[in-house]
């Protein structure tokens, strides 16, 4: 069975992967807006969840399950980044705004600046984007599909 990743693409996926995740982590603490007790335990499951899927795609990616073309490599890991640097993008523009949890804020204003003139949750569209670049790179389509 061939590997993957040539050892080069190997350290390029990991230090992507990983580096876009603690920028994205620590970002969205840092910016997240109004807090309430009891909250934590809600909080929990949306990035427990989202490191399950990661890991279920990065695993079919790695048993060769549905394999796509070597050349999406350097396509998918494009993606990725641009599409998790939007994300961060939007998340900035709403400013103590933002929170993990979908709910109306005391003093709460509709932002119309940036990508919220054209599409109300740029957020989602950027961890889309970050999602199918990974698929990509991982170069399986049941990955992609996941």
């Amino acid at each position: 069975m061939t590997p993957l990743f040539s050892l080069f693409e190997t350290v390029i996926f990991w230090v992507i992967l990983l580096g876009v995740f603690v920028t994205d982590g620590i970002f969205v603490r840092r910016h997240e807006g109004f807090k309430e007790k009891g909250r934590r335990r809600k909080e929990l499951f949306s990035p427990l969840l989202l490191i399950a899927w990661l890991a279920a795609a990065i695993l079919i990616g790695y048993a060769g399950i549905g394999v796509l073309a070597d050349w999406l490599f350097l396509p998918g890991e494009i993606l990725f980044v641009v599409g998790y640097a939007f994300q961060i993008y939007s998340i900035s523009l709403l400013g103590r705004y933002y929170s993990t949890l979908v709910e109306v804020q005391p003093d709460h204003k509709v932002i119309e600046s940036g990508p919220y003139r054209f599409i109300r949750h740029p957020n989602y569209l950027g961890q889309m984007v970050g999602a199918v670049g990974l698929g990509l790179a991982l170069q399986s389509w049941v990955s992609l599909l996941v």
